[in-house]
């Protein structure tokens, strides 16, 4: 499956999955919208350090 140049993926649920999900596409340079009940997720880094993405 390929992606159509500049698409942006819209990954509903910010939860464990959908997370995983949105940061493997944005690792492989693909334009994501992670989005939750309560609407888009920020994109600022989280307060607590506990809940950092790893490489």
């Amino acid at each position: 499956m390929t992606a159509t140049p500049g698409a942006l993926h819209t990954v509903p649920g910010a939860g464990p999955a959908g997370t995983s999900v949105a940061l493997e596409l944005a690792r492989r340079w693909h334009a994501v919208r992670l989005v939750d009940r309560s609407g888009p997720v920020s994109r600022r880094p989280a307060s607590s350090g506990s809940a950092r993405a790893k490489d």
